[in-house]
């Protein structure tokens, strides 16, 4: 829906009346949307967005089909690549790199229109560029609000030390039992996994990424927490199944035999960050086809890792469990607590203790 309501923007600020020498000016905002899209859902179909919005550049100005692909495929690349720096950026320092970004497109831009033998302009390039950076606190603001999904905090937003980026309710009951005062941001990211990536290199990737989003956000000085949980077996990477018949498979393959929960908790401030991960092994004992079904329409395993809550109806599946319950149900309590020592965050702030 981002996506689409992005594109819708762009094709606004298409819309808006200008003539002769401002007209070089219009793809930038294009641009803009794109590379903000990119910078604020960091991943590799940012790219292709931005390959998406070129495309309708070329169409609305009528340019040679694929220039402005390009150009914004390779624009939007840069942003991709600096996005684990870029999340610190203030508005001013992006609005610097916006400015030399959009100098860098019109000069690329140039050297294509070369290549297709159509005249260039070097002239109006840092006007174009001026102007991108008085549009894109707009555009900064506007998809910040599409990227966040904000949810009610236990301390209805007044009084809070920590920003949750998980709109898992057994993440925020675990916080809750520990004390920890936080409100809930549930940012938007890709969580596809990537080719060759490990379950730890994954859980621990996505944990940050979900930590350095809300932080990216600036919707709060206080540091972000963002976990995540995956079921490995035989080097096999088990998500959230889609269907019954995906987890039938994950159930069966899981059934009777040992398997490993990776569970990763990552905090950032916007100059600090960690990760720490927690791994542990859980022994199912053997479950019917007809278990599995019946387990399936209690409808708990649907938005579950691996396909099963250890601490709901799929109980009853687990013969043995070595490490850690809490990480098994999606946020680790003693590295969760590591973490928030390291970030000032205090816990048992719903306790009355007495002075000594």
């Amino acid at each position: 829906m981002g996506v689409i309501i992005s594109i819708a923007m762009a094709v606004v600020l298409q819309l808006i009346p200008v003539s002769g020498y401002f007209l070089l000016w219009k793809p930038n905002f294009l641009l803009l949307v794109a590379v903000g899209w990119v910078i604020f859902q960091p991943s590799q179909w940012g790219v292709g967005f931005a390959a998406a919005v070129g495309l309708l550049a070329d169409i609305i100005f009528r340019s040679p089909i694929g220039l402005h692909v390009l150009t914004f495929s390779i624009i939007a690349a840069i942003p991709l690549f600096l996005s684990g720096w870029l999340v610190y950026f203030s508005l001013i320092h992006r609005c610097v790199f916006i400015f030399l970004l959009t100098i860098l497109a019109e000069i690329l831009r140039n050297m294509v229109f070369s290549m297709w033998k159509i005249p260039t302009d070097y002239s109006y390039i840092p006007m174009a560029a001026l102007v991108s950076v008085l549009v894109w606190p707009f555009i900064d603001w506007f998809l910040k609000m599409l990227t966040i999904n904000e949810t009610d905090s236990p301390d209805d937003g007044q009084n809070y030390d920590l920003v949750l980026a998980s709109g898992s309710p057994r993440r925020s009951d675990i916080l809750s039992q520990i004390g920890v005062r936080y409100i809930v941001v549930v940012p938007e990211i890709d969580e596809s996994p990537r080719v060759g990536e490990s379950g730890l290199e994954y859980v621990s990737r996505l944990a940050f990424e979900k930590a350095n989003k809300v932080c990216q956000l600036e919707i709060s000085d206080r540091p972000a927490l963002g976990a995540d949980t995956i079921l490995v077996c035989d080097g096999q990477l088990f998500g959230k199944p889609c269907d019954f018949d995906a987890f039938r498979e994950m159930i069966t393959s899981l059934s009777g035999r040992k398997h490993s929960v990776l569970s990763a908790v990552a905090m950032s401030n916007r100059s600090n960050s960690g990760v720490l991960v927690s791994e542990t092994s859980v022994t199912f004992r053997a479950i019917s086809d007809q278990e599995i079904l019946s387990y399936w329409q209690t409808g708990e395993p649907k938005d579950k890792a691996g396909g099963y809550a250890i601490q709901g109806y799929g109980s009853i599946f687990v013969k043995e469990i070595l490490g850690s319950y809490s990480g098994v149900v999606g946020l680790p309590i003693v590295e969760t607590c590591s973490l928030l020592n390291r970030f000032d965050v205090p816990i048992w702030q719903d306790l009355q203790i007495p002075p000594l």
